[in-house]
């Protein structure tokens, strides 16, 4: 073979190796975070389904990255991908890979693809899964957790039922109750029953075409009407009407009663309408301003107020756990400062709810 010939040869081979190179640093490094942010879905789901098939543990760490950097992010649905995906990998296991960032869409994910792979029939079983795996103190601390793990199990109920909203509430409603953390005066209904109901509801918003959940929500049985009522708003925040707080507490004062207005407007919404746990706690302080808007209704104006002030406790409680950065005496005096601008028992009731949804939301097991 002649000098030259074999120079080609070497180039060549050269140019391919830097080339198969290039590709796998291509197609394994993780994006820019704040490129991802600002992604359209179509692309960030294609960029997401890239990093959970080869790595998923690692696909949630960057999940949550961009989520933590400002608001605006929109990626519930991605941690219901790469829970998932952890699922394929570790089985239930993958649990451990999760934490509450994105309303916790990760452990949603992991039930989600369980139910899917193991059918209805064996609901009940994965069910004590969760209550295995996120174990509950006698004050009631960690039921948040357990009750996200088996929302995730709702999910799979709806699409086991052929997203069947009237089946899968039936389906639900046969599940063991486990703890019972029921307090009307509240406005509080927490069980495993109701936990199922509410993932089972959201899957069937999300298909956003199928139920008029205002209507619907009339015709269950009273504990579970606010369960169902909190996902009307995401039908009318796919369909892009649905933009702001201010809008979002309009929306729901047209619910048909005052239980489904308080199902309505509840925390998971409005964290999702002020930009997903800014950290900027005086953000919620300002948003009270938009309750004051509701002079005529005094009931309602009340829970407005409540849910600002549960929604700072749970936002920072969350977005903070096991960081070691949460200050309980400075969430209970933002807790404070926001339930006194109301008056005597409402102002009681908001005090009270605030700190039972955060014993029911502090870390499991503890």
């Amino acid at each position: 073979m002649s000098k030259d010939i074999k120079d080609i040869v070497l180039i060549c081979c050269t140019a391919l190796v830097i080339a198969a190179g290039w590709l796998f640093i291509h197609e394994t490094r993780m994006p820019d975070v704040q490129a991802f942010r600002h992604e359209d879905s179509r692309h960030q789901l294609e960029d997401m389904e890239k990093m959970a098939g080869k790595d998923p543990a690692a696909a949630w760490a960057f999940l949550a990255l961009a989520n933590d950097q400002g608001p605006g992010f929109n990626g519930h649905g991605l941690g219901h991908l790469v829970g998932k995906a952890l699922y394929k990998k570790y089985g239930f296991e993958g649990m451990r890979y999760c934490t509450t960032t994105l309303s916790f869409s990760c452990y949603h994910g992991i039930s989600l693809a369980a139910i899917n792979e193991q059918g209805g029939g064996v609901l009940d079983n994965l069910i004590a899964k969760c209550e295995a795996y996120f174990p509950t103190s006698a004050s009631g601390k960690g039921v948040g957790f357990t009750r996200a793990c088996i929302h995730g199990l709702g999910h799979g109920v709806a699409s086991s039922e052929a997203l069947d909203v009237s089946r899968g509430l039936a389906r639900c409603m046969t599940v063991p109750e486990g703890n019972r953390y029921v307090d009307k005066a509240l406005s509080i209904y927490t069980d495993n029953r109701i936990a199922c109901a509410e993932g089972m509801f959201m899957e069937i918003a999300l298909d956003q075409k199928t139920v008029d959940f205002s209507e619907y929500c009339k015709s269950v049985p009273t504990e579970y009407q606010m369960a169902c009522m909190q996902y009307a708003p995401l039908q009318s925040v796919r369909e892009g009407t649905l933009h702001d707080l201010p809008g979002l507490i309009a929306f729901c004062s047209k619910a048909a009663t005052a239980l489904l207005q308080k199902g309505c407007l509840n925390e998971s919404a409005v964290s999702d309408l002020m930009g997903k746990s800014t950290g900027q706690n005086d953000e919620y302080e300002k948003a009270i301003s938009d309750c004051d808007a509701l002079h005529t209704d005094l009931e309602y104006h009340a829970w407005c107020v409540s849910v600002i002030a549960s929604t700072a406790i749970l936002d920072n409680q969350l977005k903070q756990r096991g960081t070691g950065k949460t200050d309980p005496t400075a969430l209970a005096t933002l807790m404070k400062r926001i339930c006194t601008t109301l008056q005597g028992p409402d102002q009681e009731r908001c005090s009270a709810r605030g700190k039972l949804l955060a014993i029911l939301y502090s870390t499991f097991g503890s």
